[in-house]
């Protein structure tokens, strides 16, 4: 193709004035197709740029580490500074943040009919694992379960809100606005997923095709100064085991993905092949690491009217942080809540 552009650019050359021009347009015009090509391919062939569920089912296979029959070992996320849990009396605990406040997120809460089916799904499938795997494992209550949409402070990398409480309470308020115009979600179970850092996720789709991804650029272009996540992941993680010093056989993973496809089957059974609808999301201001553990407000998405709930947080981890005063008052409840 290039060579026939390139002779037929000469001979064009060879001729008048107004050949000339029509070549050196179609030159042009060929140098931007090919740079519009070059880097349309660049930007889906990047799973962080995964959009659509036809990108984010890609996304997703690149996720698991039970792909083929190949022995795996799980790696603690390297993005953390230091393990972010205690072992106390046999129980795993999560570590409460150094900085308190500094980690706060905007989550879609997993209605608690299709959590509890979830939750009990994931237990069948830690059982799964071979004892030493489970001797060392966090599981998320099913209270708990949601998909991120937004991070105004990355768990990895908890920093100080420039602004102090009046900074807290514009960005909370704002947030608020932007959840009240916004429709409802709908998610579709779509696989239950192992990762390399050991944390089984439900990954989902969307019902709507790119309602999560809208969602979640309305909050980047309101808070162009919140640190940059991946996108295209939709997920809820159910429980992550610990365990590191050991490898999964090759026939243990096969024994885990037929597992893992069972138990998908069952889940649509369960909720009658029907789309799960979130119609709140979650303001949490987490104070003990990856487990949305914190002060929590909840709103009703689509509506300007509805009543905003305070969520007191449930001290799963007995945190030796709070004292009386934080369990009265919210981080925010400077005078003002600001309705």
């Amino acid at each position: 193709f290039f060579r026939s552009l390139c002779e037929s650019t000469c001979m064009c050359l060879r001729r008048g004035t107004p050949a000339r021009v029509c070549c050196y347009l179609a030159l042009l015009l060929s140098a931007v197709c090919t740079l519009w090509l070059w880097t349309h391919d660049r930007v889906h062939a990047n799973p962080a740029n995964a959009r659509g569920n036809a990108s984010r089912k890609k996304l997703y296979a690149t996720i698991s580490v039970l792909d083929t029959n190949e022995p795996v070992q799980f790696h603690n996320d390297t993005r953390y500074n230091g393990f972010p849990y205690i072992l106390q009396g046999g129980i795993l605990r999560a570590k409460e943040y150094p900085i308190p406040w500094m980690v706060r997120c905007i989550m879609a809460p997993i209605p608690q009919v299709a959590a509890r089916e979830i939750f009990a799904i994931g237990q069948r499938l830690l059982h799964e694992l071979p004892t030493e795997f489970q001797q060392v494992v966090y599981v998320n209550p099913p209270d708990t379960y949601h998909v991120t949409v937004f991070h105004f402070g990355r768990p990895e990398k908890p920093t100080q809100l420039s602004g102090g409480e009046q900074a807290y309470t514009k960005e909370r308020l704002q947030a608020r606005r932007v959840a009240a115009g916004q429709a409802p979600l709908r998610l579709q179970p779509f696989a239950f997923t192992l990762s390399k850092a050991g944390a089984l996720m439900l990954c989902w789709t969307d019902a709507d095709e790119s309602a999560v991804d809208s969602l979640r650029d309305v909050y980047k272009e309101a808070f162009p100064e919140a640190p940059t996540a991946t996108f295209g992941v939709i997920h809820t993680t159910l429980w992550r085991t610990f365990c590191t010093h050991r490898s999964l056989t090759g026939r243990q993973v096969q024994r885990l993905r037929q597992a893992l496809d069972e138990q998908l089957v069952s889940l649509k059974r369960q909720l009658m092949y029907q789309v799960v609808t979130v119609h709140q999301l979650w303001f949490v201001v987490e104070r003990w690491h990856a487990t949305i553990e914190g002060w929590r407000e909840v709103w009703v998405l689509n509506n300007h009217t509805a009543p905003v709930t305070l969520v007191q947080p449930l001290h799963r981890f007995e945190p030796t942080y709070w004292n009386d005063s934080h369990r009265v008052s919210p981080p925010w409840a400077y005078g003002s809540m600001g309705s």
